[in-house]
């Protein structure tokens, strides 16, 4: 409807069409930056529930289940709903941060329980089994979706989206009720000071930590440094299946099984980096790791 695509259904390079004032191929990062925004503001708040109450579990499962929904709710993504989908798409990003933030918050505890070797080797099994796991269901979607729809050229695209919105809901839905039966119940990591109110202690926290680096910077230089670098490698790092996607759909004019597969063979290259980095870490340190895998 945009005008974007030929006959062929190929994306058309000089296309001038805009959307709400944006280019078409412009939405899928326009998302990204409107759920960084939202986390960006929002997130000292989630953080302050983590740190100072005892429901941060249950923060973790009221956005698993709301992350669950808008998956379930997008299945229905067509050209008359777009608009609408890439709102809540925004909205599932902020909510998966809340997700990672609440399960992360578990990881010291765990540290503390088990040492820093096995939780070495708890980290590489993990991100090992993450990257399995996104390369078979990633896998799944291209097999099934080449067999549905084979031969079909108009729609290919929204169907396959439609189809990859209904094996997540059954692929997630399980582990997630498995996963958060297995978390501990935990206390609270600090204590609320008296009169202060829970939605701007996290802000206030931020900001006596960035006084704190800044009194004694020559102390604490390197930490400081560290931070900016983990956000700045962390921005680049999740723009990158972004920007990924938006040059193999335009610049390269793949369709979407062509990119499924490339990121499957992403994942597949990621497996071996999990057991390199593991040994790379019992060998040296985690900063050395840490400074390699930038690279």
């Amino acid at each position: 409807d945009a005008g974007c695509i030929n006959e062929e259904f190929k994306p058309v390079d000089d296309c001038q069409t805009r959307v709400y004032g944006f280019v078409p191929i412009a939405f899928l990062s326009n998302i990204a930056v409107i759920s960084g925004l939202i986390s960006a503001f929002c997130m000292p708040v989630i953080g302050a529930v983590v740190d100072y109450t005892n429901h941060r579990t249950l923060l973790g499962i009221v956005a698993t289940v709301l992350l669950v929904i808008i998956q379930a709710v997008q299945i229905g993504t067509v050209i008359e709903t777009y608009f609408v989908m890439a709102m809540l798409q925004a909205i599932a990003g902020f909510l998966f941060q809340i997700l990672i933030l609440a399960v992360y918050s578990f990881l010291p505890y765990i540290a503390r329980r088990v040492g820093k070797d096995k939780m070495r080797d708890y980290t590489s099994t993990w991100a090992l089994t993450q990257f399995s796991s996104q390369g078979i269901f990633l896998m799944g979607v291209v097999v099934f979706t080449g067999i549905v729809l084979f031969g079909m050229n108009e729609g290919l695209a929204v169907k396959t989206a439609q189809i990859s919105q209904s094996m997540s809901i059954l692929y997630v839905t399980p582990l997630f009720i498995l996963g958060w039966r297995r978390f501990p119940k935990m206390p609270p990591s600090r204590e609320l000071p008296e009169g202060n109110s829970i939605l701007l202690e996290g802000f206030r926290q931020n900001w006596r930590t960035i006084q704190s680096i800044t009194a004694e910077k020559k102390k604490r230089k390197s930490l400081g440094t560290f931070f900016l670098t983990i956000i700045f490698a962390e921005a680049a790092t999740n723009a990158f299946t972004i920007v990924a996607n938006t040059f193999l759909y335009k610049g390269l004019n793949m369709n979407s099984q062509q990119v499924g597969i490339f990121f499957f063979i992403v994942l597949v290259f990621s497996l071996p980096g999990t057991q390199i980095g593991s040994y790379v870490t019992r060998k040296t340190n985690p900063n050395a790791s840490w400074r390699l895998s930038m690279l």
